[in-house]
């Protein structure tokens, strides 16, 4: 596979972007896109298998779970 340079990686982007936009779609699913696409295929595959268990990791403390709890309570 070639190699792009980070100046081309961001022209193509700006780009893809663009082009997204312009077709009337909306701006949060063309950056959730984009995203998706950029980081399926930029990042190494061993990477890939370590996203969820981290994500994971960071969302299930504890406070997290207190902090949403406590506003759930406050609107009640």
């Amino acid at each position: 596979m070639f190699e792009l340079g980070y100046g081309s990686l961001a022209l193509l982007t700006f780009l893809a972007i663009t082009v997204l936009i312009l077709t009337r779609m909306p701006v949060a699913l063309v950056f959730m896109t984009i995203g998706v696409f950029g980081f399926t295929f930029l990042l190494p595959k061993p990477l890939l298998h370590e996203v969820g268990p981290a994500m994971w990791r960071m969302l299930d403390s504890f406070p997290l779970t207190s902090i949403v709890l406590f506003i759930l309570m406050g609107n009640l």
